[in-house]
């Protein structure tokens, strides 16, 4: 794996945790 595709790997792993967060915070209130 090159280090670009790694770093697409973080950004996206990043961006569906962070989006996970968002949903979960808002379900809550």
């Amino acid at each position: 794996m090159s280090e670009a595709n790694l770093y697409n790997a973080d950004l996206r792993n990043a961006i569906l945790s962070n989006a996970n967060l968002v949903k979960n915070t808002s379900s809550d209130h």
